[in-house]
């Protein structure tokens, strides 16, 4: 597979290069670009992988070359990690010619551009993003940020990365049920944007594997184009990346599901409540909901794992919420969704019944 190199234009150039064994290929990706040290950034799976290959590759360019380990997990992006890093980076005496490197999915990428934005007033951020959530998503957006007080993503920056370097092989590492966690975001670009990409999925269900570069590229184009409109969602229209996130954010923080698991759940309120809205046929309903039944996602989560009352709390305080009142994306068709809808409580209420069983 050869390189294809894409860029997103803000106020920085972000170049996304997709191709295999991209790692064994920076002095071409970074071109004359010249870093004074790096800092890897990873959990212990990744670098026990990977870490090896690409810090040898850069012990070309610099001699300073540090790795920063965090523990697995959603329950690592916590300001406790964050100043850890930024204390290492101290401690090292990194400067403004520095640059940090996520080697990871989307808990390590979210801390390594909270870290790029924050250290000297913002340094260049490296995304090498090694889960299928984080190729189709996480690492596309220069969005950080870390959890704080049962509040998912309530510190952050916005800091564009610098390069963004896919390589669709490593995922041959990845465990199924990380495969199935980043395929819930997959099937949420194709449910809320890309009609292509959903019918893509639904004939190729029997061995998806070998799409994924294809897959990974459409993801990319979707989110290219929208956060390049609104890299600081101020136009509203970047909240289209959001479709059900609303209550999927809350599912994964109280209830402990993978990202992609929870926001399966979100997507499945979201679509019933667009059909109750008869915004959405029943048939599209029916055929988006099978879509995730049919890559293994949950649809129904036990009312014994969140309460309503969580549930309220935490949309009252969703980045969409509008003077402490939620609204949602929602779907006016197969890959056509919809942001700043208001939903009576009525009618939350009802679907929630619906999913929480």
């Amino acid at each position: 597979m050869e390189i294809k190199t894409y860029q997103i234009k803000t106020e920085e150039i972000t170049e996304i290069l997709i191709g295999q064994k991209n790692m064994q290929k920076l002095a071409s990706i970074f071109g004359g670009k010249k870093y004074s040290s790096f800092l890897v950034l990873c959990d212990n799976t990744t670098k026990s992988l990977f870490a090896d290959t690409l810090t040898n590759q850069l012990k070309k360019f610099s001699k300073l070359v540090e790795i920063h380990v965090v523990p697995n997990g959603e329950e690592s992006k916590n300001i406790t990690s964050l100043f850890r890093i930024l204390e290492h980076m101290v401690e090292k005496n990194f400067d403004r010619k520095s640059a940090v490197i996520a080697l990871g999915g989307g808990v390590i990428g979210d801390l390594a551009t909270t870290v790029s934005g924050l250290y000297h007033r913002g340094i260049d951020c490296i995304q090498i993003p090694t889960t299928l959530l984080a190729q189709v998503d996480a690492a596309i957006g220069g969005k950080g940020a870390v959890d704080l007080r049962n509040y998912k993503n309530i510190v952050g920056v916005f800091k564009q990365p610098r390069f963004i370097i896919i390589d669709p092989s490593l995922l041959t590492t990845l465990p199924k049920d990380q495969i199935r966690s980043g395929m819930g975001e997959v099937i949420k670009y194709a449910i809320a944007l890309d009609k292509t990409l959903f019918e893509l999925l639904e004939k190729n269900k029997n061995d998806i594997s070998k799409l994924f570069p294809v897959i990974i590229q459409r993801c990319i184009h979707a989110k290219m184009s929208i956060v390049q409109k609104d890299p600081y969602e101020k136009s509203g229209s970047r909240q289209l990346l959001n479709f059900g996130h609303t209550l999927g954010h809350a599912i994964e923080l109280y209830a402990h599901l993978s990202h992609g698991e929870a926001i399966s759940i979100g997507m499945v309120f979201a679509t019933k409540v667009s059909q109750k809205l008869s915004m959405l046929t029943t048939l599209e309903a029916e055929q988006a909901i099978n879509l995730l039944k049919i890559y293994g996602l949950p649809t129904t989560l036990s009312k014994n794992a969140i309460t309503k009352e969580v549930i309220y709390k935490h949309m009252q305080k969703d980045k969409k919420a509008e003077k402490g009142i939620p609204t949602f994306v929602l779907l006016e068709g197969i890959g056509k969704a919809k942001s700043g809808c208001r939903v009576s409580r009525n009618i939350v209420d009802q679907t929630l019944d619906e999913v929480l069983v």
